[in-house]
């Protein structure tokens, strides 16, 4: 530890990597504050170990299950056992498969969600495949040409407008009801903005406006001058960036433009994904037959 820092540990899942982008690019941060190094719940190499934690002044984290996808030893229960009792412990917002609201194609046959395709196409590098959120309101036209499907995607009646506003409804309240866990607020900020700023890239991640707003959160929330107002954020969630619907943008009211998707992630067929091409490399990866 650098002389008179604080040791400050952070931990969760993908999106706490985005806070630690944050972070790193705080001077005055930085000036005070030395980050023990983790690893992330979402990186599968390993649990963080006691003797990483024992030093620790500060913990940052997100709320981690004991029954989570990695297991038990993953949980921050387990890593809060390991912490001197001077440590401060401040818990910040995971909003994993919060961000529903603005994707019911997610939802539209009221079918299980985080649906994976059988036929999801997967790449070197990549353990998850191009499409692995299922788009039941293009699975419902697989069967149709691929221009029909492009013409009738753009219908904004295309998902029951009662639909979306429930949809919407659900997911902001779950929203506001974890909120009450977290030291760090956000619910106020994703409801006064979504309809100027994109809030999610689908609907396990927040982008880069919502990351960069908790981080100053954050900072302001341990004492430490917030410097972040200009900086621009390289890193992006936008690995499985989902399309807003135009009917969802019309009944949401949504006034912001977005042109591209994915724009710093791989595609199979364009460089820039567009929403039309994000429905025709949707149509042509993954309407083929479970037999092929």
């Amino acid at each position: 530890m650098g002389l008179g820092k604080l040791n400050v540990a952070l931990y969760g899942n993908c999106h706490a990597h985005g806070f630690e982008v944050c972070l790193k690019h705080s001077p005055n941060f930085m000036k005070k504050c030395e980050l023990i190094k983790l690893p992330y719940f979402f990186k599968k190499e390993g649990p963080p170990e006691k003797e990483q934690l024992l030093d620790c002044d500060l913990f940052i984290y997100q709320e981690i299950r004991d029954k989570n996808a990695m297991g038990e030893e993953f949980g921050t229960d387990r890593l809060m056992r390991f912490l001197p009792s001077k440590c401060e412990r401040i818990q910040i917002p995971n909003l994993y498969e919060l961000g529903y609201g603005f994707f019911p194609q997610n939802f539209i046959f009221e079918r299980a969600p985080h649906f994976i395709n059988k036929n999801n196409p997967s790449f070197k590098g990549d353990d998850r495949g191009l499409f692995v959120h299922g788009d039941y309101v293009i699975d419902s036209m697989l069967d149709r040409p691929v221009n029909e499907v492009v013409e009738s995607v753009y219908r904004t009646d295309l998902i029951d407008r009662d639909k979306i506003l429930s949809m919407f409804d659900k997911y902001t309240e779950k929203i506001r009801e974890r909120e009450k866990r977290w030291d760090i607020k956000i619910a106020d900020y994703i409801l006064s903005e979504y309809k100027n700023k994109q809030m999610f890239n689908d609907f396990g991640h927040p982008s880069n406006d919502v990351i960069r707003k908790m981080s100053r959160e954050l900072l302001e929330y341990i004492g430490i001058e917030d410097d972040l107002k200009d900086f621009k954020m390289i890193y992006e969630l936008d690995e499985y960036e989902d399309p807003i619907y135009p009917c969802v943008r019309e009944v949401l009211g949504l006034k912001y433009q977005k042109k591209y998707l994915r724009e710093q992630s791989d595609k199979k067929l364009v460089e820039k994904m567009t929403f039309e091409e994000y429905v025709r490399e949707y149509y042509f990866w993954c309407q083929r037959s479970d037999e092929e």
